[in-house]
């Protein structure tokens, strides 16, 4: 998936259109930014959402090992 993703960078920064997206998982607005995106929407109801059931899981396996 790493590889579609980097490969459409190229291309839509090739092209000379602004790029945009939603933060990918491990990488910050910043390190999108840093790629070359115009704009990142730093908060999402997808990585809200995402971010919660992650900790929701992370606090169940605590809870019962």
């Amino acid at each position: 998936m790493a590889k579609l993703i980097e490969r459409a960078e190229q291309r839509i920064l090739a092209s000379g259109k602004p790029m945009g997206t939603a933060p990918h998982p491990g990488c910050t607005w910043k390190d999108m930014m840093a790629r070359g995106y115009a704009f990142v929407n730093a908060s999402s109801n997808m990585a809200k959402l995402r971010d919660s059931s992650l900790a929701d899981m992370r606090a169940f396996r605590e809870a019962h090992p």
